[in-house]
């Protein structure tokens, strides 16, 4: 049997953490990933509901919305009231999705087109960031296309 000495070569331990920092990242941009898509998809479909309510519940406490007529920054409930009342008299047909993406900040957005059953059509811009543990909507365009 040889005898083994501990000569020092052995290297530190610092490249198996930076391994662990970095998988834990990946792991948790992939979590966001996920979450920001549950979230975009849950828009969405509140959206081709033409429902404030649901569309509300992914609301900061204040918002930046743009609407035909109401242009500003409002608590949540107010939005969704203005919400509610922009839905009544543009009664939604459909909602499609064209294009979703990430920012360099890491928020997310989604731009989409809404049909109304009068024949008005909207452009839609949302931008959701990560607050805490939940993906909230900090801003919401709805324009006249």
């Amino acid at each position: 049997m040889k005898n083994f000495e501990h000569t020092g070569n052995i290297k530190s331990g610092k490249p198996i953490i930076y391994g662990f920092v970095f998988l834990f990242l990946l792991i948790s941009s992939y979590g966001f990933s996920q979450a920001g898509n549950n979230t975009v998809n849950n828009v969405s479909h509140a959206l081709n509901a033409g429902d404030a309510g649901a569309l509300s519940r992914y609301f900061n406490a204040t918002i930046d919305l743009t609407l035909p007529d109401n242009d500003g920054t409002y608590s949540n409930k107010q939005a969704e009231q203005l919400l509610k009342a922009f839905f009544r008299t543009n009664t939604v047909k459909s909602f499609t999705l064209d294009h979703q993406g990430n920012s360099n900040d890491g928020s997310r957005y989604l731009i989409g087109t809404l049909l109304c059953k009068s024949g008005k059509a909207f452009r839609v811009y949302s931008l959701i960031k990560k607050q805490g543990d939940d993906n909230l909507i900090h801003q919401l365009q709805i324009e006249k296309k």
